[in-house]
C-alpha cells in the first residue's frame, strides 16, 4: 500500500503569537522548519509544528521577561543590595556591604535567609571564638587573661583558687562553670536528695535505682526515669540535675528540647524527626529534619534545623572529625531536597537567640503552605 504524503502547509505571512513565519529553511525527519521575525527584530528557527500548537510564541525574550519580572535591582537585603539579574533562573547578583560579589537565591533574599556574602556568619563566629573575655565571670570562673598558647582558649580562676585554660566557647555555652569543685559539692548533695515523681526535660523520675561509681571513684546516684516517647532508662542523678540529660535519647540536644518548648508555648503544630521517603544517605538511611511544623490541615509549612557547633564550618578546625558528614554532606542533601521540593527551610544555629529566632520564622509562616509529599 502506497504511503500518501501530505502536503506542506504555507504558514508564510501567519503570525504566531510575537512571531510571524518567513520562509522554509529545511525539511527533515522532525517536520518542516521556518525561518521567522519576532516582535523584537531576532530572527529564528522554528518546527511548524511547534508553531501550530502554539508552545513557542517568541524567539525567547518573553520567556526572558517573564524570568526578570520582579525587580530586585537597587533594593538591599541585610549586607546585600542587588545589581542586577543573573542568568540563572530567580538568582540575583548581589554586591555585599564589605565588597564581594555574590550570586543569590531569590527566595532566600525576600525570606531573609541570606543577609551577606557569608561575612557577618564569619564575623558572628569570630566573636564567639576570638573575643577577649578578660575581667568576665562565668560561673565559679572568673577571666583573668588570654591563653599564649590557643587562640580560642582563655586563662581563668575558679573561686577556690585553681587557675585553668578553659575553652570560651565552653564559657559561654556554660559547659564549663568550675576547675571540677562545683560538680564535686554538688554530687555530694544529690547524692542526698530524693528526686522521685519530679520531672527533668521528657524524663519523669520513678524510683532509685542503686548507685553509678564514676571514674574517678565518686559515688553517683542512680534513677530509673521514664521518657514522654515510653522509653524507660536508669540515669544519673547529677546529670538530672544539672539539665545535661533531658531525654532517654530521642531528643539529640539542650537546643532541640528548648525549640520544642517554644513551640509547644505557641500552640504550633509540629512533628519531630520528620523525613520524606526520597531523601536518603549514601548509605540508604533517611535523612531526619529537626521539626517539620504544620498548618491546621497538616500540611508542611516549613522545616527547621537546630545546627550545633558540630555543624559550623569553622568547628572543623578544631574537631576534624567530629560532625564532618553534617558539614560536607547530609546539611547539602537537605538544603538541596528543600530548593527542589520548593519547602521553605530555616536554620537555628547554636549562638542564636533561639526564641527570637523562632519568632522570626512564625512571623514569615503566613505564605501559602507547600502541599504535603
Amino acid at each position: 500500500m502506497k504511503t500518501i504524503k501530505q502536503k506542506t502547509k504555507d504558514l508564510s505571512g501567519k503570525i504566531f503569537g510575537e512571531l510571524k513565519a518567513i520562509r522554509i529553511v529545511e525539511k527533515n525527519k522532525k517536520g518542516v522548519i521556518w525561518e521567522c521575525i519576532c516582535s523584537c527584530g531576532n530572527i529564528t528557527n522554528v518546527p511548524s509544528s511547534r508553531l501550530l500548537s502554539g508552545k513557542t510564541k517568541s524567539c525567547g525574550h518573553l520567556k526572558r521577561a517573564k524570568k526578570i519580572e520582579r525587580n530586585l535591582i537597587g533594593k538591599c537585603f541585610g549586607r546585600l543590595t542587588v545589581i542586577q539579574h543573573s542568568d540563572k533562573n530567580k538568582y540575583w547578583i548581589c554586591k555585599c556591604k564589605c565588597g564581594n560579589i555574590k550570586e543569590i537565591y531569590e527566595y532566600n533574599l525576600l525570606k531573609g535567609k541570606t543577609n551577606s556574602c557569608g561575612c557577618l556568619h564569619k564575623e558572628i563566629v569570630h566573636k564567639v571564638f576570638y573575643e577577649d573575655l578578660t575581667g568576665k565571670v562565668y560561673g565559679r570562673w572568673t577571666v583573668i587573661g588570654e591563653s599564649k598558647k590557643r587562640s580560642n582558649y582563655c586563662k581563668c580562676q575558679c573561686n577556690c583558687g585553681t587557675i585553668k585554660e578553659v575553652a570560651k566557647n565552653s564559657l559561654k555555652n556554660g559547659n564549663s562553670i568550675s576547675c571540677g569543685c562545683y560538680k564535686k559539692e554538688l554530687t555530694s548533695k544529690i547524692l542526698s536528695l530524693n528526686l522521685q515523681g519530679q520531672k527533668f526535660g521528657k524524663l519523669t523520675v520513678l524510683k532509685r535505682d542503686g548507685n553509678f561509681l564514676g571514674k574517678d571513684n565518686t559515688k553517683y546516684s542512680a534513677w530509673l526515669c521514664q521518657c514522654e516517647c515510653g522509653n524507660k532508662k536508669t540515669i544519673r542523678g547529677h546529670d538530672l540535675v544539672r539539665g545535661s540529660v533531658i531525654s532517654c535519647g530521642c531528643l539529640s540536644s539542650k537546643g532541640e528540647y528548648l525549640v520544642r518548648q517554644i513551640l509547644l508555648k505557641n500552640n504550633i503544630l509540629f512533628d519531630t524527626q520528620y523525613s520524606f521517603q526520597d531523601l536518603k544517605s549514601d548509605k540508604n538511611y533517611p535523612l531526619k529534619f529537626d521539626f517539620a511544623i504544620f498548618n491546621q490541615d497538616k500540611r508542611i509549612l516549613c522545616l527547621i534545623e537546630y545546627q550545633g557547633e558540630q555543624h559550623d564550618i569553622s568547628y572543623e578546625k578544631y574537631h576534624i572529625n567530629f560532625g564532618k558528614q553534617q558539614r560536607e554532606i547530609t546539611d547539602k542533601q537537605k538544603k538541596q531536597y528543600c530548593i527542589k521540593n520548593k519547602i521553605p527551610f530555616f536554620e537555628i544555629w547554636y549562638y542564636q537567640d533561639i526564641e527570637e529566632e523562632i519568632i522570626k520564622i512564625l512571623q514569615q509562616l503566613h505564605a501559602d503552605p507547600v502541599p504535603s509529599l
